[in-house]
């Protein structure tokens, strides 16, 4: 055996002492027990003296404005962790300094109960203490002008960190002019319209004179009635006019669909205008009823339904009405335009490209046609409007009006803190609503979502023996029937269903002038 150096033993010596020190077991052991990581790492990592204040100590309590309360669980390196009450993942600070200059965190105790509802009420001043990091006034609660609402505020008051309220405006309102057809005056006043709004009488105006039409305005601002009042016109001074409405969803289409045939029915029988709708669920023989025997002069479709009925045109034997209806098409209304992004977008310019084909193929001239896009929400309503009508070249064909002259109800905003748990807060507030017999609507990400949070709704109320109120809720997808779905409007209308809980897809099919909320 060759003898080993001085300086290797002193090498074997020095290994050997510092396994020792750091708890690391020799290899000469039969019975090894676990490693000691700790003190691994306490050995490698050199001795330093503390660098954060003692109230970010292992066990002390510290405050989030976005958390709440939470208890400092460890350190590594210079990640911070904290576990915060009601969140399963404790949250890492990576930057402590930072951290703490930005005000994310700071010392803080163990929260104090939160103020009830009725004791805030009967103050009537002071602060409600939000259970996480939020003060909201109760004088600012107070001043919630509708009692429901400020109910709801005062049920929710431990989770609110802004209230604002918007007081109600008064609208631009006009005179019923007296150049429109006197059965259209009528009917205007039978359903309680003395007046109009500022932009209605503008987009009436520019419609007569020939103009394509974008209007942008906010919602419930009266959008139906600017383009409804000059097709009516149209089609009761000219009865051979036609005109088509397109609507993305069909729900949005239903709707429409009934406030344009609550006009017309009080026209009187001689001066009738018939109006028709066509959607998937309608049947082949009930759509070719639609054309006889007379045509429609306003017809409602969706845009997968126009592409079905263009691939009609050359079957020239069952479909000539359908020929004859696109030969007398003067008008074009795309209501929701803001729908048509995308790829969906994309189609839809083209859909409108072969609609303006197929109404000249059949001896129409699109060139005449007036093309009405109407959306609350939207970027760029100038460029979308000209390229769905093929006018691009032709700027000064189209009027837009962005201006509202409707009046406006008072706006009561809660804003809640953030919170990991959005189903159990979503179900709070429903309840919240249907306790004060308030109507509302919730947008889930997905079908799924929908469905749990009605399930969570219905255990919620039934654990505090309110189960009646999960009656009033109801969920609405896609793939519901006909049937049901039609029930579901039915019972909304009704006033027996107070709650939809929908997919965001659907925001453009439900009529937001039903709720409070």
């Amino acid at each position: 055996m060759t003898p080993c150096s001085s300086g290797e033993n002193a090498n074997s010596l020095e290994e050997e002492a510092y396994d020792e020190a750091i708890g690391v077991i020799p290899k000469t052991m039969t019975n090894p027990e676990p490693t000691d990581y700790a003190a691994l790492i306490r050995a490698v990592t050199p001795n330093s003296e503390r660098k954060h204040p003692e109230w970010l100590d292992p066990g002390q309590q510290l405050c989030s404005p976005k958390y709440g309360q939470g208890t400092v669980i460890s350190w590594v390196g210079n990640t911070l962790i904290v576990k915060f009450p009601g969140y399963s993942i404790p949250v890492q600070y990576k930057n402590w300094q930072q951290a703490v200059e930005r005000g994310e965190i700071a010392p803080g105790e163990a929260s104090k109960t939160p103020e009830s509802s009725s004791e805030a009420e009967e103050k009537g001043a002071g602060e409600v203490e939000s259970a996480s990091f939020c003060k909201v006034s109760a004088a600012e609660i107070a001043a919630i002008p509708q009692p429901k609402f400020r109910a709801v505020a005062l049920e929710l008051a431990s989770h609110l960190s802004a209230v604002r309220i918007t007081p109600p405006a008064s609208g631009s309102l006009y005179a019923i002019p007296k150049d429109l057809p006197w059965a259209l005056q009528n009917a205007l006043r039978e359903l309680g319209i003395h007046q109009l709004y500022s932009h209605q009488i503008e987009a009436l105006n520019c419609l007569r004179q020939g103009c394509d039409l974008s209007i942008v305005t906010p919602t419930a601002s009266g959008k139906t009635l600017c383009y409804n009042l000059a097709i009516l016109e149209d089609c009761l001074k000219n009865p051979q006019t036609s005109a088509l409405y397109i609507f993305p969803l069909k729900a949005l289409a239903f709707d429409q669909f009934r406030k344009l045939q609550r006009i017309v029915e009080t026209f009187p029988q001689e001066q009738r205008v018939k109006v028709g709708q066509m959607t998937g669920d309608t049947p082949y023989t009930e759509r070719l009823k639609l054309f006889v025997p007379h045509l429609p002069n306003i017809l409602a479709v969706s845009p997968d339904l126009l592409h079905y009925q263009l691939s009609k045109i050359p079957r020239v034997s069952q479909w000539e009405p359908w020929r004859e209806f696109l030969r007398r098409l003067r008008w074009v209304v795309i209501d929701e335009s803001h729908s048509y992004t995308g790829v969906f977008g994309a189609h839809f310019t083209n859909l409108m490209r072969r609609l303006r084909r197929a109404v000249d193929s059949v001896g129409g001239n699109s060139s005449q046609l007036q093309f009405i896009c109407s959306s609350a929400t939207i970027g760029n309503p100038r460029d979308m409007a000209m390229r769905f009508s093929g006018r691009m070249s032709q700027p000064d064909q189209l009027h837009l009006i962005e201006g509202s002259g409707a009046g406006s109800a008072g706006r009561t905003v809660l804003c809640l803190a953030p919170s990991d748990t959005a189903n159990s807060d979503a179900c709070k507030i429903v309840l919240s609503w249907l306790q004060q017999d308030l109507s509302g609507i919730v947008f889930c990400n997905s079908r799924g979502a929908v469905k749990k949070l009605v399930d969570l709704i219905q255990k919620e109320s039934t654990r505090h023996g309110n189960s009646y109120l999960a009656q009033k809720v109801t969920a609405f997808y896609g793939s519901l029937k006909s049937e049901r779905r039609q029930n579901i409007i039915n019972q909304l209308q009704r006033g027996k269903l107070k709650v939809t809980i929908l997919r965001t897809v659907f925001k453009e099919g439900y009529d937001r002038n039903k709720t409070e909320k």
